[in-house]
């Protein structure tokens, strides 16, 4: 005869803590100068192809730590971008990570499958130009989904805008939307 399960029979167990992301992303953004009494003010238009390497790390099921590093594949301005992100991703429907349910004794290994999320974050970036450089640093607010592929790998799409400034009375602001691939460990 089977015994009544109590909420204390039930275990809930994250097992995959770690995401390990490589993502092709491509940015839209414009370089304002603002006007200042020796300067007038323009836009300049910069778009890339990226490659971010990166990863997340599972504080709790439905939230990561994240961080990635990015370096230009192509640009239309005659520069080298290097960059770097980090921030909080935030899984409001489903854990973003695969968990272990335990219950009297026998496990269940879950896989999330379509995982929408939420990111808010730092960014910087680096460009070098053949005469000079600039440096840009704000935040980004962005979303997507991610689509795992059983319990160990996944696919991710993202749509990010970021808002940066530099202290040379510049400000970029843009979209990035990516594709990445990963895996969890």
């Amino acid at each position: 005869m089977p015994k009544n399960t109590s909420a204390q029979d039930i275990v809930f167990e994250d097992k995959k803590k770690f995401n390990l992301v490589a993502e092709l992303a491509y940015n839209a953004s414009a370089i304002q100068t603002k006007k200042t009494d020796s300067t007038n003010a323009n836009d300049f238009k910069v778009t890339s192809f990226n490659l971010e390497l990166g990863g997340d790390y599972f504080i709790w099921p439905k939230l990561a730590l994240t961080a990635s590093l990015a370096v230009t594949l192509y640009t239309s301005a005659d520069a080298e971008m290097k960059g770097l992100e980090a921030g909080l991703r935030y899984f409001p429907w489903n854990p973003g990570n695969k968990s272990q349910t335990s219950l009297q004794g026998s496990e269940l290994l879950t896989s999330p499958g379509f995982s929408p999320f939420m990111h808010l974050g730092y960014a910087g970036k680096d460009y070098q130009f053949t005469n000079s450089s600039l440096f840009f640093q704000g935040y980004e607010i962005g979303g997507g989904f991610d689509f795992h592929r059983g319990q160990e790998s996944f696919y991710r799409i993202n749509l990010d805008y970021q808002n940066l400034q530099n202290t040379n009375s510049r400000s970029q602001s843009g979209l990035a939307i990516g594709f990445a691939y990963g895996i969890s460990f």
